[in-house]
């Protein structure tokens, strides 16, 4: 550990006139008192931590105690360090820089510039990217010893709204976390540089985590122009506008730097750890607040082991075989659905015209399913208020996310894939018996078990479509669908648990996909956490259905748009028990079972047949570029 040339002691001391051996020793005593830290702190480290509390002690103890924490449970972060062992690190080495600047602020403020030097989306992994930002950080610390203070600036030239979505929003809880709580260094100013619309996106991920402190410090610069007024612009590296010399060049000699240091870095994490079996009392649990608030670092410390379900249908390289016979497409028409007849009597805008006319469009897509019936292209007629382009343009998104997005459209058999059986006792989603005064019907969901590991985003939206799959089918065209989402119980811990890039696939499908006259979606008893649920979903929204949006954190507001009467009874309306509701939902889920196994295996694109290029998720979602179908920025 003592590999790398630092400052003295004594250098500090004469630096620092605030430092005072008495408080030195003072924490060298308590240290040595603390079973579980790693033995032989240096007095360099304590030195750090007193500089960057002020020199005020108890502050000092606690960032002590949440840096070795940190260190040790968040492994994300602080293990794998080996700069020449380590592919992971090696390949983020080649994707990013993060350089200490040679010139400081005005202020006499170090800098810490980061920022891509190969934008490819693929190479961007958020976890080894802070990995590496500590490794550098270490050593800069550890050679240059206290500072004055310290400005972080990141560069978002190349930055895409892909990039952003690859970032875990719990990752980022932890990484801010560990920056207010744990580093032992004076963080004096953040400023993020170059910025497009993609920064409204990283701020929300970042705002819930981050106390007022932190947030009155970060600035944000589209142009050079306004940096100016904080630092000298030529500070930076030459391809930034600066003077300090090529970019390359300046990556090259951090990189050398911990090739050079690999020893203290491998060290480092061997010695500087945390013994829990010996902390005092304090469990990992107790320490970190699993289910508790943000000030105890609320890290999820294991996912629900998830199980496999049954295999139903063979897979290989995204193809599906399956053989079914005539009399299989037969049994997928066993549920009782409104006839072709009942629905013309029912929409007088239906022409038979305009059916025929999607009758023999279809034909002309030789990767469409081929068992498309009438009442389908009815539904998808009416949802698009008869146009027949967009019409078009709907179907072929509905059948492209219903192949493509296999975290919600896939394993949908409702016996053998326990998933469903899992979600059905976490969350329950019921169609309500009374409509709107419009004639609007309700769909309303909420959580019926609040433990947030049984919270699973994905497995919530493939029960959510498959009700809404039998719903359709048995009732047809409709005037127009209400979402109510009742979100008591929803913690912060459930939010982080939401994938951003899932949350873009599900608002694509509900807003260009899924056939049914969406009027309005309400949040019902809401909390501080809609911030952050709104935050991953307005990036994604098109204006239209931003409008259609509405918080209600009582009653009284929900009152104002359709009467309270008709929720269920546990939400303070009269409608009936929420759990005999979704008993005649789980019900008729189990038995269409043979619908839903046939569906999935019938009615997805073949890619193999479709005229041109084959797509992905990539060609529909924009996943590694950018968005081709909303319009974000």
């Amino acid at each position: 550990m003592n590999t790398v040339k630092r400052p003295s002691v004594q250098d500090e001391f004469k630096r620092n006139p605030e430092l005072k051996e008495v408080d030195l020793q003072h924490l060298r005593d308590w240290s040595s008192k603390q079973p579980h830290y790693p033995r032989n702190i240096p007095d360099e480290d304590l030195i750090y931590f007193l500089h960057n509390n002020y020199y005020k002690l108890e502050p000092t103890k606690v960032a002590i105690e949440n840096f070795y924490t940190c260190r040790t449970l968040v492994t994300e972060f602080f293990s794998n360090r080996d700069p020449l062992g380590s592919k992971e690190l090696r390949s983020t080495m080649g994707a990013m820089c993060i350089i200490p600047l040679p010139k400081k602020t005005p202020e006499g403020y170090c800098v810490l510039y980061a920022k891509f030097i190969n934008c490819d989306v693929e190479q961007f992994f958020f976890n080894d990217g802070i990995c590496l930002l500590m490794m550098i950080l270490d050593l800069w610390m550890v050679q240059h010893g206290t500072m004055k203070g310290l400005s972080l600036n990141l560069d978002l030239a190349g930055v895409t709204m892909s990039h952003a979505l690859r970032i875990s929003p719990i990752m980022v809880k932890k990484f801010l976390y560990y920056v207010q709580e744990a580093n032992p260094v004076r963080l004096k100013a953040v400023h993020f540089m170059n910025t497009t619309p993609v920064v409204d996106f990283i701020l929300g991920l970042m705002k819930p985590f981050m106390k007022k402190e932190l947030l009155d410090k970060i600035h944000v610069h589209s142009t050079l122009d306004s940096l100016k007024k904080h630092m000298s612009i030529e500070i930076f590296p030459n391809e930034s506008g600066g003077r300090a010399g090529p970019i390359i060049e300046m990556n090259y000699k951090v990189i050398k730097n911990l090739e050079d240091h690999r020893q203290y870095l491998l060290a480092e994490e061997s010695e500087m750890r945390l013994n829990l079996a010996l902390r005092p009392r304090k469990s990992t649990n107790d320490l970190f607040g699993i289910d508790g608030s943000f000030k105890k670092l609320d890290i999820e410390l294991a996912l629900r082991d998830i199980s496999v379900c049954r295999a139903l249908v063979a897979h290989r390289r995204g193809a599906t075989f399956v053989l079914f016979t005539n009399q299989d497409i037969i049994e997928m028409n066993k549920i009782k659905r409104v006839s072709v007849e009942e629905e013309f009597k029912k929409n007088p805008e239906l022409k038979e015209e305009d059916l025929q006319h999607l009758r023999d469009w279809i034909k002309k897509q030789p990767h469409y399913p081929k068992n498309i019936s009438d009442s389908d292209l009815i539904i998808f007629l009416h949802s698009c208020y008869y146009r027949l382009e967009p019409t078009k343009t709907c179907m072929e998104n509905y059948y492209a996310s219903r192949t493509h997005v296999p975290e919600i459209f896939h394993n949908r058999d409702p016996i053998g894939c326990r998933d469903i059986k899992y979600t059905m006792e976490t969350l329950h989603v019921v169609p309500l018996d009374q409509p709107t005064p419009e004639g609007y019907r309700v769909f309303y969901a909420r959580l019926v078990n609040f433990e947030v590991e049984r919270f699973i985003y994905y497995d919530g939206l493939k029960l959510f479509n498959m009700l809404l799959d039998l719903w359709l089918i048995e009732n047809g065209t409709m005037k127009g669908h209400v979402l109510v989402c009742d979100i008591v119980g929803v913690q912060m811990s459930h939010v982080l648990r939401i994938p951003p890039v899932g949350v873009k696939k599900y608002l694509f499908y509900l807003q260009e996909a899924v056939p049914l006259r969406i009027k309005s979606l309400h949040f019902m008893n809401t909390t501080s956490v809609i911030d952050f649920i709104l935050g991953l979903m307005k990036p994604f929204m098109k204006k239209e259905f931003m409008d259609m949006l509405y918080l209600h954190p009582t009653l009284d507001s929900i009152g104002k748009h359709f009467p309270v009467e008709i929720l269920p009874d546990e939400a303070g309306g009269k409608g009936g028990s929420i759990y005999d509701l979704f008993s005649r939902v789980s019900k008729s889920i189990d038995e269409n079972r043979d619908y839903f196994v046939e569906e999935e295996a019938t009615m997805r694109i073949d890619e193999s047949l479709r005229p041109g290029k084959a797509k992905n998720a990539s060609d529909l979602f924009g996943i590694e570029g950018s968005f081709k179908k909303l319009d974000i920025d």
